[in-house]
């Protein structure tokens, strides 16, 4: 039954997490505290309906692909887990924790920048995404690369 429930223990700890660091920024460093109302890294345009029914659609699929990944899980010897329930779930939770952030406090809150990058500025939830999507992409790359040379995807 645990194992069932598993990603979805784990999406809403790391949702946890950043919420709370984000709620001690905010209340005991407020000097840190930058508002991102912009798409990601306080760049692009603010956003709009188009945004949202995205983001909703995005969502639904990520939750189809783990219980998907879940069921194949049984069937397989393969774990499915680093290869797609882990990256996804930290996509979601960063996601989540963002949505949050846009629907309660009227923007991202944003406590890291880097020196040298006066532009950029960034969350723990916007890490969990990046690093979501990199395993995620690591993971595809080899697959893509098999598909191309079975001719599968290959143009004539």
């Amino acid at each position: 039954m645990i194992k069932k429930i598993y990603p979805y223990i784990l999406g809403a700890g790391l949702l946890l997490i950043d919420q709370v660091i984000k709620w001690w920024v905010v209340s005991k460093h407020p000097l840190f505290v930058l508002k991102n109302e912009n798409i990601v890294f306080g760049m692009g345009p603010k956003l709009d309906l188009f945004f949202w029914v995205t983001f909703f659609l995005i969502l639904i699929l990520a939750l189809i692909t783990i219980e998907r990944q879940k069921t194949k899980a049984g069937k397989n010897t393969a774990d499915p887990f680093f290869k797609h329930i882990l990256p996804i779930c930290l996509m979601i939770a960063g996601v989540l924790s963002n949505l949050i952030d846009r629907l309660f406090r009227g923007g991202v809150i944003d406590y890291i920048k880097l020196p040298y990058f006066s532009n950029i500025s960034f969350n723990l939830s916007d890490v969990f995404i990046i690093i979501g999507a990199i395993i995620y992409a690591v993971q595809v790359w080899p697959l893509t690369k098999e598909l191309n040379e079975n001719k599968i995807f290959r143009h004539k």
